[in-house]
């Protein structure tokens, strides 16, 4: 068998003419953001919502078209006056490349400039090694690039990479093999995707990625406010607050999973403990186990099992939804999670109905809601990171 391509910096040394010109100034990443919420929009309304001059906003997008990041729609000839034109993004105008580590499988996607994945590639594996990311990788990605033309290929702007932080603490709570994850801790993932790739590479906790993910296309009012849980192997979040994702002092906000709530016994124990699916797990049999990591969405003869997990992860999340909104002062408790949706619909159901007997005096009640992402949250946000960061805005409200 042949070695798998690898893409260079010397192969990608074309993408300078174009990426030389990014990050692009404050006003055009925010006009930029504003088109990418779906609607094509006049350069005189982009003017109002921006509060720049018309001749601003023409010599913006004059430098936006060249760049073939926006592309002109018909003119609007019904109104009195100059027929308007509508610009919209250009969703072949930029790409990025998004990577899911996770502890169950490895994704790397291919996303365009309007957020729509154009392909992903998949790895299932028990417990995930170091050797194996950087084979899948050097696999997946030329395959990747075969759905662009020679020219899109440098219009690639970066790989941002989405995964659980820390993640070589937390092997012993996992039915999977035994197999030792200290090299994660000594293990520069960024300098490996960068000689892999030639990109710019992003690092993001995997939960904060899905939750910008479901800020950027949940649709939610303005500004948005929410607490995010994530329900995968282990059980994290995020938080957003005013239109913005909260990331801390330490880029560790919305570690939710380390909240403090009651066991079923009524002792102290983590969030991860109570609402993982590490812990719904540990009650089934291999046919039951394997079912819930290959993708089915039925989850066959679990009832049994799954039933008392949803009670207890239910308690659990309605207890820290409590102590969030105390701190917070938030809109919703948004739950999300690698779930079919009928599952997540169970959820939810209970969530709220175990927030309904907590003591909210001195405080505004919240209702647990559905993320509208869906499980594949994880999975964009990673791909989103590289185009956020070089074209847009991280969220609408910066």
């Amino acid at each position: 068998m042949s070695e798998p391509e690898v893409y260079t910096n010397n192969k990608l040394s074309a993408c300078s003419s174009f990426c030389e010109q990014l990050p692009l100034s404050a006003n055009a990443r925010r006009a930029l953001t504003l088109l990418r919420s779906g609607h094509a929009m006049p350069k005189a309304d982009i003017a109002r919502s921006l509060g720049i001059s018309a001749q601003a906003v023409t010599k913006m997008f004059t430098q936006l078209e060249a760049l073939e990041l926006i592309k002109r729609g018909t003119p609007d000839k019904g109104r009195v006056g100059q027929p308007t034109v509508p610009f919209m993004l250009n969703p072949r105008g930029a790409f990025s490349l998004g990577l899911k580590v996770g502890r169950r499988s490895f994704v790397l996607s291919l996303m365009d400039l309007s957020g729509v994945v154009i392909d992903g590639y998949q790895q299932s594996f028990d417990s995930p090694e170091t050797d194996e990311l950087e084979q899948f990788v050097s696999t997946h990605l030329p395959l990747l690039y075969r759905q662009l033309s020679q020219k899109e290929r440098t219009r690639v702007v970066g790989l941002g990479v989405a995964m659980p932080f820390e993640i070589w603490n937390w092997p012993a709570y996992t039915r999977a093999p035994a197999v030792p994850l200290e090299y994660w801790q000594h293990y520069d993932i960024i300098g490996a995707l960068q000689r892999l790739s030639g990109l710019p590479v992003q690092l993001c906790n995997d939960d904060t990625a899905a939750c910008e993910a479901e800020l950027l296309w949940g649709n939610y009012p303005e500004p948005a406010s929410f607490v995010y849980v994530y329900i995968g192997s282990f059980a994290g979040g995020g938080i957003v607050h005013h239109g913005q994702v909260l990331y801390g002092a330490h880029h560790n906000a919305g570690a939710l999973g380390s909240l403090s709530v009651p066991d079923q016994a009524g002792d102290p124990a983590q969030l991860l403990t109570q609402a993982s699916l590490y812990s719904l797990e540990q009650g089934l049999d291999t046919q039951q186990w394997a079912a819930l990591w290959d993708g089915d969405t039925y989850w066959p003869g679990l009832a049994e099992t799954l039933n008392p997990w949803l009670q207890q992860a239910a308690k659990a999340l309605a207890y820290a939804g409590l102590n969030c909104q105390a701190v917070l002062d938030t809109q919703y408790l948004i739950i999300e999670g690698n779930l079919p949706e009928w599952v997540k619909a169970q959820l939810v159901a209970a969530t709220n109905e175990q927030l309904r007997h907590q003591d909210w005096r001195g405080l505004h009640a919240i209702e647990a809601r559905p993320g509208f992402v869906g499980g594949n949250a994880q999975v964009l946000g990673s791909a989103n990171l590289p185009l956020a960061s070089r074209l847009f805005l991280h969220t609408p409200g910066q």
